[in-house]
C-alpha cells in the first residue's frame, strides 16, 4: 500500500493488522519511507567468493495517491 500520509499510514496498518484483510500473509509488516524521483536497482548473483552484476534496471512506479 503506497500512503500519502501519517493519517493513510495508521488506516494501512489498522487494515493489515487488526482487520486481517491479507490474512495471514498479513502478520508481519515492513514500512518504508516515501520517497519521490527515479528508483534505480541493481542485482548480482553471488557464491561467496564472486560476484556476477546484471544490467541495471529502472522501476516505474505510481506515486502516492495514484
Amino acid at each position: 500500500m503506497i500512503c500519502a500520509n501519517a493519517t493513510e499510514a495508521n488506516q494501512a496498518i489498522d487494515q493489515i493488522l487488526v482487520n486481517k484483510v491479507f490474512g495471514a500473509a498479513g502478520a508481519r509488516i515492513v514500512i518504508q519511507e516515501f520517497l519521490t524521483g527515479p528508483e534505480i536497482s541493481l542485482h548480482a548473483l553471488c557464491d561467496g567468493r564472486t560476484a556476477r552484476l546484471f544490467p541495471t534496471a529502472q522501476d516505474h512506479k505510481k506515486g502516492a495517491g495514484q
